[in-house]
Order: C-alpha cells, then sequence, then structure tokens
C-alpha cells in the first residue's frame, strides 16, 4: 500500500511538470501600464495611455490582440482606436501601444479601472481579461476668493463693521476643511518698519472653518471687526489666509488679501466770524471761519464768495485756498468788500475739500448775518457829544486866553 501511494505521488509530479512544460513553450501574453498623460488624469480631460504587450511564452503568439473595455469614468469617442492587432508577436518580444480616452466631466477624484481583454489568438481564443488603476485628480483645486464686503463701507474710528468674505470652489471636486483666517498682527513695511492693524474682532475670533464646499459652490465667512478710536483715516491692506485639502487629501494654503477703510464722513461748519465795517460806502475786512467738526482730517479746502447785494467784493479773487484742518480745528477766509446796505445780508459760499480717502466732496451754501448801522449802533449820538465836548472846550480855552490877556493890560494901566 505505501508503494502505491509513493508511484502515485511520483506521478502526479511528472503530470505537473509536464504541465508546466507545455505551458512554458507555449506562447503567453502580459499586458502592463507604462505610462499615462496627464499624470493624474483630469476630469472632462482627454487622457492618452501607453500600454505594453509582451509574450512571455516559450511559442510565438500567432494572432496577439487587444481590445480595451472602459468603464466609468474612462470612455472612447467615435474616432479613437478600441483595440490593437499585433499580428504575431515572438516570445520574448513586446510592443507598446498608445489609446486615447476621455475622461468624465464628473469623475470622483480618486483611482478608477481601465479593463482590457487580450488574446494570443484573435481567432480561437481563449482571452483573458485584466485591469489597469489610473488616478484622476482636480488638476486645480482652486478656492477663489469672490467678494469681499464691509457694512459699512467705511470704519469710523472706534465703530465695527461686518466684514464677509465669500469664496467659491472653482474645482471639479469637493474641497474639505476649508479655514479662513484674518491676519490683524503688526506689518513689516518695505523700510523694515513694523506696525500695527488698527484692528481687532469682537464678537468672535479671526478665524472661521467649514467642513467641505462641493463644487461650483459658494459659502460665505462673517467677521466682525472694530477700528481702534485712535486709527487715523486710511485704507489697510488685511492678510489672509486660506487652508484647505482636496478629495484625496492634498493640502493647499492661499494667501491673498482686502482692504478696510478707516474714515468717517466730513463734517464742515461754516459761519461769519467778523463783519469789519457797518457804513454803507466805505470798505472792511468780511472775515469766514470753517470748523472741521468730524472725526478725520479735511484737505484741499477751497472757499469761493459768490455775489451779494449787501456788499461788492474788492479783493483781487473771490476764491480763497485754506487748505487742511486738523479734527477739532478751524481756520478763516478773509475778503475785502464795500458795504452796500445794512441789516440782513446774505452770503452765499460754495466750498470744494476731500476727505482722508481724497474723496472729492463740493458743498454750497448761503451764510447770513446783520449789520448794525452805526446810527443803531448808537455810534451817531456819540459822534455828536464828542463835537460838543470839543465845541465846549475850545470856548473855554478861548474864554481863559480872552481873560489871561485882559488881565494883563490892566497891570499895565
Amino acid at each position: 500500500m505505501k508503494k502505491e501511494m509513493i508511484f502515485f505521488g511520483v506521478l502526479l509530479v511528472f503530470l505537473f511538470s509536464l504541465t508546466n512544460f507545455a505551458a512554458a513553450e507555449s506562447a503567453a501574453l502580459n499586458a502592463s501600464l507604462v505610462d499615462y498623460d496627464p499624470l493624474p488624469a483630469q476630469p472632462g480631460e482627454y487622457v492618452d495611455v501607453w500600454i505594453k504587450v509582451e509574450n512571455i511564452g516559450g511559442e510565438d503568439a500567432p494572432d496577439a490582440k487587444i481590445i480595451l473595455d472602459p468603464a466609468y469614468p474612462f470612455s472612447i469617442e467615435r474616432g479613437y482606436d478600441t483595440s490593437k492587432d499585433f499580428g504575431i508577436i515572438g516570445t520574448n518580444y513586446g510592443e507598446v501601444v498608445k489609446f486615447t480616452l476621455r475622461v468624465d466631466k464628473d469623475a470622483v477624484q480618486g483611482t478608477n479601472k481601465l479593463y482590457y481583454n487580450l488574446t494570443v489568438d484573435a481567432a480561437h481564443g481563449p482571452w483573458i481579461r485584466g485591469s489597469f488603476t489610473i488616478d484622476v485628480e482636480t488638476g486645480n483645486a482652486n478656492l477663489a476668493v469672490v467678494e469681499v464686503k464691509s457694512e459699512p463701507e467705511q470704519i469710523n474710528p472706534g465703530g465695527s463693521a461686518k466684514v464677509s468674505i465669500k469664496v467659491k470652489n472653482m474645482a471639479d471636486a469637493p474641497l474639505k476643511d476649508v479655514n479662513v483666517k484674518l491676519d490683524f498682527s503688526a506689518v513689516r513695511t518695505v523700510t523694515a518698519t513694523l506696525y500695527d492693524l488698527p484692528f481687532a474682532p469682537i464678537g468672535s475670533t479671526s478665524e472661521q472653518r467649514v467642513y467641505k464646499i462641493n463644487p461650483g459652490e459658494t459659502r460665505l465667512f462673517e467677521f466682525t471687526v472694530m477700528a481702534y478710536p485712535g486709527a487715523e483715516a486710511n485704507l489697510y491692506k488685511i492678510p489672509i489666509e486660506i487652508t484647505y485639502s482636496d478629495d484625496v487629501g492634498n493640502d493647499y494654503t492661499k494667501q491673498d488679501m482686502i482692504g478696510l477703510v478707516v474714515n468717517s464722513a466730513p463734517e464742515l461748519a461754516a459761519s461769519v466770524d467778523e463783519v469789519g465795517v457797518n457804513t454803507v460806502g466805505q470798505t472792511g475786512d468780511l472775515v469766514l471761519k470753517f470748523v472741521n467738526r468730524g472725526l478725520t482730517e479735511i484737505k484741499f479746502l477751497t472757499v469761493t464768495i459768490g455775489d451779494s447785494d449787501g456788499f461788492e467784493l474788492l479783493s483781487t479773487t473771490n476764491e480763497v485756498y485754506i487748505g487742511n484742518i486738523d479734527s477739532d480745528d478751524y481756520e478763516t477766509a478773509e475778503y475785502t468788500i464795500k458795504l452796500s446796505k445794512t441789516g440782513e445780508i446774505d452770503i452765499p459760499i460754495t466750498v470744494q475739500f476731500k476727505d482722508a480717502t481724497n474723496k472729492v466732496f463740493e458743498q454750497s451754501t448761503t451764510l447770513k448775518t446783520t449789520v448794525r448801522s452805526a446810527q443803531d449802533m448808537g455810534t451817531a449820538k456819540n459822534s455828536t457829544a464828542a463835537v460838543i465836548t470839543w465845541i465846549v472846550i475850545i470856548v473855554v480855552i478861548v474864554l481863559v486866553v480872552w481873560w489871561v490877556r485882559r488881565r494883563r493890560k490892566k497891570k499895565r494901566v
């Protein structure tokens, strides 16, 4: 019995060896993926695939052939080959064939399989089925800032605003772990000077995150910020940092800038400071006063005075350039006039100036003032009294002189 078992064992080994020998002596094809371009493949684009078909058997392959059998997201469009007839492929010999595939525009990022069928004899078979793996990724995982809004547009020193940043996924695949951060840290200028950005977040942090933004989707990130009470009016560039990752785990960091304006509406008050004449027909100075009641500087102030029935302008020009007025400060403009009437007088003026951000303003108004005549103010009565006083003085002097002379004459007699 033991001898019989040994005999059958030896026989099985012999038969197995014959089978392997026969296989080694027959044709056997192997297909391998040489390359593909672009790498990774892009959704909605073409991809060129190079496949090497090699005879690793002991005999020639009489009629070798490969046929692609693409499944989603791959397809072969009309005009492009789906198969390749090699004919005879000798042992230990191979050929490379190129196929062009279309990647579906909605393809999900990741690894996808490209299937094929291969045979040594196209007429009789047998056929073997295999596959290659091709990576598909969105070529541009771009998250774009499409809108920045500040409400209000200009932030008063010491005031607050809601800053909204809208971002859009411009890629063809979802973007995850999207983080938007406003950077209010000190900024170094080109001259290596550090200065603080005059803002601070209130009610929340300067950083916000969402888990996922789908292709073509927009998301709004809102921050509440406050300007320092002593912030100077200006346009400030605020760095923002956006970090996110794509569907296959690649991380991205994007640096950008937004602008925030610190400024307040200008408040310029005009009034008549002095009218240096009160008699019709006489000349004097007209002084106008301009007060900056706003929180920021007023620049390049120019005043133009119009025609009035109350006076005739004698200055060489009706325009006076004042220049800059700081907050809570004032300047004056002086004109030389010849008074035409007393009582209430209208003074039409036009002012032109720029605010701290160089926005141009022009305002027209009519100032009113009342000029009292000398008679109304009692100066006429005072003048008559002065004349009488002088007459009395002169008479007294004359009498004194007459009396002194008379006394001298009596003494001589």
